[in-house]
């Protein structure tokens, strides 16, 4: 039996269609399956794991940090085979292992069961996929997750012009609080940091290492070092540049199986805000997800 968790809040037209598409898929092609629309549901079957095939997570790049979070808590993950159908905005993890929109490829793939070990990151005791980052972008996306979940405004869907004007707001409001950033021995101080599992980063920036992978049991960390909107926007702009950044004076980078983060400074997880304190550990996972191949 396929379990299909699908994302209640993706619910323009053009998701529910890729749904009913992958349902006649799924029957043309004689595969099981049980569609799940909340994690309750899903968590459920993760228990009964005896009669679990695959899992199909079918949303954005939160959808699938939440499946695969939720099979690490229920120890299945790395036991049952993993994949998406991308349809969210950014859809980092599907670009990264090769998943796309090809609803009968994908079934295909699904029924073939050609599998293969992926690492998966672990901050504190909660999975992700692509990254951590902690510094201005998690402002802004903190500042988004609050204006979208006001009471005034409601649940507000995201597109990736949304977080225009959020950004502008923590341009003008963050402070760039100091980071500490431990790895290797070694200490590093400084006010944005991103540690990577995979190597894509939202909004088509390359900031990653070209050597990023999420297959080597490490992570990798860029760390910039200067604080204030200057120093960021210079750090952006050279990002843009073919990862200019990267050689600069002004960031430091390293890869690492742990790392470990302090300071005041706010954190997002895969796109998504963390409510968490500082110090932060953050340890790869080597392979411990079980993928299917696209």
């Amino acid at each position: 039996m396929l379990l299909i968790t699908a994302n209640p809040y993706s619910g323009r037209k053009s998701n529910q269609e890729l749904i009913a598409e992958l349902e006649v898929e799924l029957k043309k092609a004689a595969l099981p399956y049980t569609l799940a629309w909340d994690f309750a549901t899903a968590e459920a079957a993760f228990r009964g794991e005896s009669k679990l095939s695959g899992v199909l997570a079918c949303g954005g790049d939160g959808s699938v940090a939440h499946t695969l979070g939720l099979m690490q808590r229920c120890g299945i993950n790395g036991k049952i085979p993993f994949a998406t159908l991308p349809m969210g905005n950014e859809n980092l993890f599907a670009r990264a292992w090769g998943y796309s929109r090809d609803i009968p490829a994908l079934v295909r793939a699904l029924a073939r069961r050609d599998t293969f070990a992926a690492d998966l990151g672990l901050a504190g005791d909660a999975p992700f996929t692509l990254m951590v980052s902690a510094g201005f972008d998690a402002d802004v996306v903190h500042r988004l997750d609050s204006w979208r979940r006001s009471k005034a405004q409601g649940l507000h869907r995201v597109r990736n012009l949304t977080y225009f004007p959020h950004a502008f707001k923590s341009l003008w409001h963050y402070r760039f609080p100091t980071i500490v950033l431990e790895a290797e021995g070694q200490r590093h101080e400084g006010h944005q940091c991103v540690v990577f599992n995979l190597p894509l980063y939202g909004g088509g920036l390359s900031l990653s290492p070209r050597e990023t992978r999420g297959d080597d049991g490490l992570l990798d960390w860029v760390l910039l070092k200067k604080p204030g909107r200057f120093a960021l926007s210079a750090f952006l702009s050279r990002a843009m540049l073919g990862r200019r950044h990267l050689d600069h004076g002004d960031v430091v980078r390293g890869r690492s199986a742990e790392v470990t983060l302090s300071g005041d400074a706010p954190v997002q997880m895969d796109g998504d805000p963390v409510k968490v304190e500082l110090p932060l550990l953050m340890r790869c996972l080597p392979g411990a997800s079980l993928l299917i191949r696209p």
